[in-house]
């Protein structure tokens, strides 16, 4: 019988006495955590989507989490090809993280967008404020 997923094809007695956790099953966990957080991020991305106005701070530190996040997800993605799992258990989560890997860029560039904006009027301001001047630098 083929195993899909990480289904533990096991007897339940044998599975009953493993308390050890395997490398893969760890792999699993993360990388089911990192699709559990990307579409958090996704939520208060679209939250945020609904202010008009963000902070150029805010908006850095949320790059600098996502940034973080998908160099977990790309680390998670190089321990699973190099794994000694069977291809098709690989291949299911490599395909997963590749999709989580995809949202994870797809945001990013949306808020560095959001952040080019908020860097413009941030300047716009700052212009109008000086009468079309730059203000000394210090």
């Amino acid at each position: 019988m083929p195993q899909t997923g990480l289904i533990d094809a096991r007897p339940a007695d044998q599975a009953a006495q493993s308390t050890q956790v395997t490398p893969e099953e760890e792999i699993s966990s993360d990388a089911a955590d990192v699709g559990s957080s990307s579409t958090k991020d996704s939520k208060d991305t679209d939250r945020a989507d609904s202010k008009k106005t963000e902070t150029v701070a805010n908006l850095q530190k949320q790059i600098a989490r996502l940034q973080k996040q998908l160099a977990q997800a790309r680390e998670q993605l190089t321990a699973i090809r190099g794994s000694n799992m069977d291809d098709e258990q690989k291949g299911t989560l490599a395909a997963a993280l590749q999709v989580q890997i995809a949202m994870l860029n797809t945001t990013l560039m949306s808020l560095m967008m959001k952040l080019a904006d908020a860097i413009a009027n941030e300047n716009g301001k700052i212009l109008d404020e000086t009468g079309g001047r730059l203000p000394p630098q210090t």
